[in-house]
Order: C-alpha cells, then sequence, then structure tokens
C-alpha cells in the first residue's frame, strides 16, 4: 500500500464516524421528542418540593422526604428525575441519599440500609450523636497506605426516635442495616 493510499483510509474513518455520531445524535433526539409527547410531565407539589429540598441541599428535609419512596419515580417536563437534579449538586452526601438512601419506617421501626459489601468489617466506623448517624468506610491499600475507595453515608433520626433503641446489624451480603424504634 502507498503512502497516499494509508493516508485516504483515516479520512473515509472519520466520514465514517461522523455519519454514525450524526445518526446516533438523531436517534437520541428523537427518542427525546417521543418520550416527550408520550410521557407527560410529573410537575406535582411533592416533586417541586423535592427538587427544591435537592437543589438547597438540605440533607435533613431530603431524609424526610426519602420516606416517600414515590416521588423519586416522578419527572419534570425535561425528562429529569430527582437523581439527575441530585447529581448537579455541588454536596455529594445530597447524590448519595437519593441513591443510598432507603429509609424505612415499617410500624414503630425507623430503618435505612447501606450496602458496605466493598469494606472489611474492620474497616466500617459508624457514630452516633444528636440524633445522626453517620457510617464511613475506607479501603486502605496495605503495600503503600493510600485509600483506594471509601463510603460516607449520613442519616438524621427522626425526632421521635429513641437513640438508646439504635442497633446495627451487618448481614452476610454486605448490607448494614440500622434500626430504631420510635
Amino acid at each position: 500500500m502507498t503512502d497516499l493510499a494509508q493516508d485516504a483510509e483515516p479520512a473515509e474513518d472519520s466520514d465514517d464516524e461522523a455519519l454514525l455520531d450524526a445518526q446516533v445524535q438523531l436517534l437520541i433526539q428523537e427518542s427525546c421528542q417521543a418520550h416527550n409527547r408520550t410521557r407527560p410531565s410529573s410537575r406535582s407539589s411533592e416533586y417541586m418540593n423535592l427538587v427544591d429540598v435537592i437543589k438547597k441541599c438540605d440533607l435533613v428535609a431530603l431524609q424526610e422526604l426519602c420516606e416517600n419512596p414515590e416521588i423519586f419515580s416522578q419527572v419534570d417536563s425535561r425528562g429529569w428525575y430527582p437523581l439527575h437534579w441530585a447529581a448537579v449538586q455541588p454536596v455529594v452526601e445530597v447524590l448519595e441519599l437519593v441513591l443510598y438512601g432507603k429509609i424505612e419506617v415499617i410500624g414503630n421501626t425507623f430503618q435505612f440500609s447501606v450496602n458496605v459489601s466493598e469494606f472489611a468489617p474492620e474497616d466500617v466506623i459508624i457514630t452516633s450523636s444528636n440524633n445522626l448517624i453517620e457510617v464511613h468506610a475506607e479501603k486502605v491499600c496495605a503495600e503503600d497506605g493510600t485509600i483506594t475507595n471509601t463510603l460516607s453515608h449520613r442519616c438524621k433520626l427522626p425526632a421521635d426516635v429513641d437513640p438508646v433503641s439504635v442497633t446495627l446489624n451487618l448481614g452476610s451480603s454486605g448490607v448494614l442495616t440500622v434500626r430504631a424504634q420510635r
């Protein structure tokens, strides 16, 4: 193959890539337009309140709203779920709470779970102060002491929860469950 022929191949490849990129963009655009036509906006007052709480990075109010999980599946006119709003906030705990904040109230029991399966039990530290429970975990490389993975999760217990009743359970699957009685 001559040098001239070799030079021509990348130009053809770039033309093919540009065409493919344009096709993909068109498919995405058509999909979004179809989504907006077929799925109405769910801009309920609860949804708008949730988005407002996320934008203000109000973790305590967000935890209270986690007790109403159906609002997290609502979408606005842009096609954004609460997860999208949480992802663009400067406080990472907002995103973590929206992603991992599986807070449940079952009868008089308040509970939440955090997946700590990537960490050894001795790497997980749980602290509690003023009805705020924090789960922090770090995986440290034994060879050089660098931190290779971290997890941080906070949960504000409702005011009517008895802090003395808090129990922890680390399941065999690596899910830490915190329970407290109201």
